[in-house]
């Protein structure tokens, strides 16, 4: 039997082999063995293999050979690429956290100025090795990772193996392999034009049967996964589609019959919408659209504040927690993304820094366009239709590493034909260079990644009781990924339990404040860990740390109610009762649905023998939480006692997780 067919094409070309690899593992590599189980191994695999291409970038010469010195370059292209870097690094030297802005905040690493630089590198060294029978190759790759994505998603979506997250009512909405249902079906919409593209292209049956299974798939999962920004990118897309073989390649009636093909198909989609996602295009007054929808009205009164530079690149959580409105005063979740790429980018790093990043997605669009219109070929047109329904597809959701990648194949596909050939030659210090920076980028993945991975353990160990073993783990954790505030944080938590106090344990909370000083979640952490100090302790001065760290946060962030909540339990714990109940209606008077601070106002009106009012919190404890039996049996208990002081009121206290 002849092996050699099942060989894998251009693999003299070490360097796009290892391009290929890397299209090829990041979108499907997860690990339940990190604390966060999908962006941390695909940016640690970036790391690492764009460390390896640079290694590969010039190999060892052979006699007669010119190898390296070919680079395909597209001045308006690269000129705009150079601007977008620069703006980043700019925005990160005025950022309001340089960590955050260099390295992202954590499970959002695509905001950093390290990100763009790995994005970027990736993208120059496409244009080093492409051309249009590997471009191909390369979507074939990508279309392979889509088929397994959908094909995973869409069993999720049935129960079968892992998922996470319930949409009432329909399918389950997987995470499938890439952490999320949005960032999945982003991923699948921008691929399924080079999936329909192969299959009309194929000769072979087995070929036609493999790439028609995929483009399935891709629709069905779409469809089960229901992410109505991936859904109308892909409209769009299609529509753009047609519109340019009509005016360009299709007869008439091949066109009339592709329209009622399209519309047939629409209508299918939407009859399986109604089984999926029955609200998906029904309703669009969901928590989860309204919510959106007043994160992208506080980022655009933001960005009128700070156009130019933004707040650096990576610290969306820091400009949302500075300009929280009092209407979201009861949404205590960090935003770390406007679910709005524009939005994000202008918000983070200033205008200039978007308006060259629509340059990148306008010279593309308008090669691939006029490569189209000279040609009339269908890469370019697939090309195009995938931009399009990703650029659509960004304007609502958060962009993943995956679809990151997958933007940056269609930029290079598309202007690929624009680029001339050019012979350059570099100085032997501008090859060491590179190579040492290969270097250095497969070392940081491999320790980044290996610092996750003992975090990930560390972090089990503190849940467990193991506080001594999660305190080891967590500082070999620390030392490998010392941009990690979670890590720092857990570290210093493992050792407060593990029985060390003192004034070592201050300093060193007082160091973990400097990570991220700007940061209002940086002093609820702080908070949470002089809390923590103070149980082991029993120290008052502790405690006081820990209400004014809280104290501060409120100060930056003063419409974060749960925190009024956390406040006025510190103050409770101090004996200091009015400041505790002053706190504790500051937080109801914003948002009144907080359980655990009606609990604790009953508790402190029982102590002061206020009877009415101890009853009337427990009652409104007693409507939101009525399912609660032993907030029923206390409700029951204080109707019928004539001493409050007799009613068992049990304060509720969050203990464990740190963050």
């Amino acid at each position: 039997m002849d092996f050699s067919r099942f060989r894998m094409p251009f693999r003299e070309d070490r360097l796009f082999s290892i391009l290929v690899f890397l299209a090829l593992v990041v979108p499907l590599a997860f690990t339940l063995g990190t604390y966060e189980n999908f962006e941390t191994v695909k940016y640690a695999l970036w790391l690492v293999i764009s460390g390896a291409a640079l290694l590969a970038l010039w190999p060892k010469q052979t006699a007669g050979e010119q190898i390296g010195g070919q680079w395909k370059v597209y001045k308006p292209f690269f000129l705009v690429l150079a601007g977008f870097w620069l703006l980043a690094l700019v925005s990160a030297v005025f950022s309001l956290d340089p960590i955050y802005s260099i390295f992202g905040f954590y499970h959002r690493f695509t905001g950093s100025v390290a990100f763009y630089t790995l994005w970027i590198i990736f993208l120059v060294l496409l244009f080093k090795t492409l051309n249009c029978e590997k471009f191909e190759f390369l979507a074939k790759v990508l279309v392979f990772d889509a088929f397994a994505v959908a094909v995973v998603g869409f069993m999720q979506s049935l129960g079968i193996a892992y998922y996470e997250g319930l949409e009432s009512g329909g399918f389950l909405r997987s995470p499938s392999l890439l952490g999320n249902p949005n960032f999945s079906t982003m991923f699948l919409a921008g691929t399924l034009p080079f999936a329909l593209l192969l299959l009309w292209q194929s000769k072979k049956f087995s070929a036609k049967i493999y790439y028609g299974l995929a483009a399935f798939s891709i629709v069905l999962s779409i469809l089960a996964l229901s992410s109505r920004g991936a859904l109308l990118g892909l409209a769009v897309g299609i529509i753009t589609g047609f519109f340019l073989l009509a005016r360009y390649v299709l007869p008439k009636k091949v066109l009339l019959v592709s329209i009622l093909a399209a519309v047939i198909c629409t209508a299918l989609g939407l009859a399986f919408l109604k089984v999926t996602r029955p609200a998906a295009l029904s309703n669009f007054s969901d928590v989860n659209v309204t919510l959106r929808l007043k994160v992208w009205k506080i980022s655009v009164k933001g960005i009128a504040g700070q156009p130019w530079l933004g707040s650096g690149p990576g610290t969306f959580q820091i400009f949302f927690e500075r300009l929280r409105p009092p209407y979201l005063a009861g949404s205590n979740g960090l935003f770390d993304d406007a679910h709005n790429l524009y939005i994000q980018l202008a918000a983070t790093s200033g205008l200039p820094f978007l308006a060259a990043f629509l340059g990148l997605l306008g010279i593309a669009a308008w090669a691939g366009f006029s490569e189209f219109k000279k040609s009339r070929g269908l890469w370019p047109l697939a090309g195009l239709v995938s931009l399009v329904a990703l650029a659509v597809a960004m304007g609502f959701n958060p962009v993943s590493i995956p679809n990151y990648l997958l933007l940056a194949v269609i930029l290079a596909g598309l202007v690929l034909p624009k680029a001339r050939g050019y012979e350059l030659s570099f100085p032997i210090w501008v090859k060491i260079g590179i190579k040492i920076l290969g270097g250095i980028f497969v070392l940081a993945g491999i320790a980044f990644m290996s610092g996750e991975i003992i975090f990930s353990m560390g972090y089990r160990q503190y849940f467990a009781g193991n506080y001594r073993k999660a305190a080891r783990l967590n500082a070999w954790a620390f030392y490998l990924d010392p941009a990690n505030s979670d890590i720092a944080l857990y570290r210093i938590g493992s050792e407060i339990k593990s029985g060390k106090t003192g004034r070592g344990v201050v300093l060193e909370i007082e160091n973990f404040k400097r990570m991220h000083p700007s940061a209002v979640y940086t002093y609820t952490q702080a908070a949470n860990l002089y809390h923590l100090l103070a149980k082991q302790s029993h120290s008052l001065q502790d405690l006081q740390l820990a209400i004014d760290n809280l104290d501060q946060s409120l100060k930056m962030d003063p419409y974060a109610s749960e925190r009024y909540g956390n406040l006025g339990l510190f103050y409770y714990e101090s004996g200091d009762y009015s400041r505790a109940t002053a706190a504790i209606k500051q937080g109801l008077s914003q948002y009144d649905d907080f359980f655990p601070s009606w609990i604790l106002l009953a508790k402190i009106y029982q102590l002061q023998d206020n009877r009415p009012a101890a009853l009337q919190a427990i009652e409104q404890a007693y409507k939101l939480h009525p399912d609660i039996l032993q907030v029923k049996f206390m409700w029951e208990q204080a109707q019928a006692q004539p001493d409050i002081k007799n009613v068992p009121i049990e304060v509720l206290v969050a203990e464990g997780k740190l963050e």
